[in-house]
């Protein structure tokens, strides 16, 4: 009773599963934004919030979102769940492949490698926003601004800046911009985060990206991949459907088979959603193909009904400003 929720979501950027799986929320403590623009811009205005020190402590800010170490934190358990499980049925080291919009569950993977877990590599796999694939194929990180964020069948990967990729740049620049000095490694991570701001872009060094390369392989899977990867194995098995996102990295595990079995290694691939929440995508993929696949019958008994909800969403501009104004004014009336 004494925390107020406010969920930012992009208009028209998320799947109406999703939306509805927030905005059918009705408790009074939970209010949903709606914020025209991107995920980017939804994120940029929590930081920038985080970032007014007296607005944060006023209001006992906290973010639950992967801003927030807890959820890397929790999701480092995956890995060692998957390795031990992968032991038991005679596997050998895993090569880990993670559906990636915001790095964080792969960051995660890279925290347990850094904890001892043996790890051959990890996947970073993106949609065709793909600026973390093009980082470790060119060691720049480049926004791509003039197309912006592309619209994909897997929305929850539709970032221009992979936010927690920010947390790994510090130990590249760290031990290969700095010297090993961490207040120098903070003053070079704030000049490439400004360059990226006022530039859209900067370089990491010979020397960060030959290290980001020894831990991270990547790959891209456009649309028509995707599509094509879920009505694959639809048809290969009916009981088990992809999800759009887990579709990407199990596309890219495949572009990456020969690679990763000469390195003796098992494939993990992290399936990172429910195929309901994005039945438009899955649908489409399944019955163009040739199948007849209907929406109920993909929908866990938590889903059913959930569309013909009553729903409570606010909307909101598109800045900072705005959303702390939205913020004061719910928080006063309770």
């Amino acid at each position: 009773k004494n925390v107020e929720v406010f969920i930012l979501h992009p208009e028209g950027r998320v799947s109406p599963i999703q939306e509805a799986q927030m905005t059918t929320v009705l408790d009074a403590n939970v209010h949903n934004v709606c914020v025209p623009g991107t995920f980017d811009d939804c994120q940029d205005i929590v930081k920038q919030l985080f970032g007014r020190a007296e607005f944060k402590r006023e209001h006992s800010l906290g973010a639950i979102n992967s801003i927030n170490w807890a959820r890397i934190l929790a999701q480092i358990t995956y890995y060692f769940y998957s390795f031990f499980a992968l032991k038991r049925k005679g596997g050998g080291v895993p090569v880990f492949v993670v559906p990636s919009g915001n790095f964080g569950d792969v960051l995660a993977g890279y925290y347990a490698g850094e904890l001892g877990l043996p790890v051959g590599k990890l996947v970073i796999a993106t949609n065709a926003n793909d600026i973390l694939d093009r980082f470790l194929k060119t060691g720049r990180y480049e926004k791509n601004e003039e197309e912006g964020v592309w619209a994909t069948p897997s929305p929850a990967m539709d970032i221009l800046v992979s936010s927690n990729f920010e947390r790994f740049l510090w130990y590249l620049a760290r031990d290969y911009e700095a010297g090993g000095d961490v207040e120098r490694a903070g003053k070079v991570i704030g000049a490439w985060m400004d360059e990226l701001k006022t530039r859209g872009s900067f370089a990491v060094s010979p020397g960060a990206l030959a290290k980001a390369r020894q831990v991270f392989w990547s790959g891209r899977c456009g649309d028509q991949e995707t599509y094509a990867t879920i009505a694959k194995y639809y048809a290969r098995d009916p009981s088990y459907l992809l999800d759009p996102h887990t579709a990407v990295g199990v596309y890219v595990a495949e572009t990456l088979r020969s690679d990763i079995e000469e390195m003796g290694a098992d494939t993990v691939c992290l399936s990172t959603a429910h195929p309901a929440k994005f039945s438009e995508a899955v649908l489409k993929a399944v019955n163009e193909n040739g199948h007849h696949l209907d929406f109920a019958s993909i929908l866990p008994p938590p889903f059913v009904g959930l569309l013909e909800k009553p729903k409570r969403c606010l909307t909101c501009d598109n800045s900072a400003d705005a959303v702390a104004r939205l913020i004061v004014d719910n928080v006063s009336k309770d």
